[in-house]
């Protein structure tokens, strides 16, 4: 059997590893010159940044695991930091010290950039994901 894969992003070359795992050579084909999709590198004035920092999260479990099978040492590639989002100085929302429920909280509290109606609406949103079985 022929398998051909288009596109060489993550999920390109995860479909690809799968069939090979399973014993099918399959051929990948990518329209641009790197692989690696929307996580490719790229130039900005000069400088090599890694544009997956938006796809690429450790609550990624199953891009974890691919990485450990290709051999990819990713201890070693990733740097583990707590949940911060700035955008401007207007707003900013941190995950608190604390873990789970208590720290998600406390990061609303301190939130630049909300309202407290808009911090009750997302509290809100987070509860009724945990009622539907969601880990928030």
């Amino acid at each position: 059997m022929r398998v051909a894969v288009i596109g060489a992003g993550y999920a390109g070359l995860a479909a690809a590893v799968e069939l090979a795992g399973s014993g099918i050579a399959p051929v990948v084909f990518e329209a641009a010159r790197e692989l690696g999709g929307r996580a490719r590198r790229v130039l900005i004035e000069g400088q090599p940044l890694d544009n997956g920092q938006h796809i690429l999260s450790g609550a990624y479990t199953e891009l974890l695991r691919l990485m450990l099978r290709v051999g990819a040492p990713h201890a070693e590639h990733l740097q583990r930091m707590p949940f911060r989002l700035v955008i401007l100085p207007e707003f900013r929302l941190e995950r608190g010290p604390l873990p789970g429920r208590p720290g998600l909280a406390i990061g609303l509290l301190g939130a630049r950039g909300l309202n407290w109606p808009e911090r009750m609406r997302a509290a809100g949103m987070l509860h009724a994901l945990a009622r539907a079985g969601y880990r928030t």
